[in-house]
């Protein structure tokens, strides 16, 4: 034993136990247990989507990481709001409010590990934005008077369908009209009663 020391044993030399050096002092114990998810809920890093119950009870999702995060860190989705994790888009079929989930929900709720691939979020366009008055172009849409009113409507033209077949139909059709155009008229060829 080193000089000046006691061996390390648990009791002293009045017999009361005494603590190991490794071992967590009084202090050092949070005051109750420390926060863990319900184990059923997964790994809620990895997750890639999420899916959350709205005020009427209906299932909507899936949404990405990154929706959700915003829309709580916005303030529009409160901590009591049921959420569950879907890995590979696969509906879940158990939710639990989103304190239950993550201790600090405005901080930490939403959070994706570095190794998880997120895809960019794509936003929608709105299909019409009301406008009483033409207020210069918007890209992607046409202002018109249509079956939402008057507005500016998402600009939709025609997919083209042109095909080897089509041009060829469409040559020999104007090759016709020419010939059509050019042939010698004759008293013969135009019939008179």
């Amino acid at each position: 034993s080193v000089p000046g020391r006691m061996a390390a044993s648990s009791e002293t030399s009045c017999g009361k136990k005494r603590p190991h050096e490794d071992e967590p002092q009084e202090a050092d114990v949070p005051n109750g247990p420390a926060f863990a998810p319900p184990v059923e809920a997964g790994s809620l890093t990895f997750a890639r989507f999420w899916y959350y119950e709205d005020n009427l009870g209906n299932q909507q999702g899936p949404y990405s990481s990154q929706e959700m995060r915003t829309w709580v860190t916005a303030g529009y989705m409160p901590s009591s709001t049921h959420v569950a994790a879907s890995y590979y888009g696969e509906v879940p079929e158990q939710m639990w409010p989103i304190s239950a989930l993550w201790e600090n929900p405005e901080t930490s709720a939403f959070e994706v590990a570095d190794e998880v691939q997120i895809a960019p979020v794509e936003t929608q366009q709105p299909p019409f934005i009301e406008a009483q008055t033409f207020s210069g172009a918007r890209e992607g849409y046409v202002f018109k008077q249509d079956h939402w009113g008057l507005g500016y409507y998402q600009d939709e033209p025609p997919v083209p369908t042109l095909t080897a077949e089509s041009i060829e139909r469409e040559k020999e059709e104007k090759k016709q009209r020419i010939l059509e155009l050019h042939a010698p008229r004759t008293k013969w060829s135009v019939h008179t009663y």
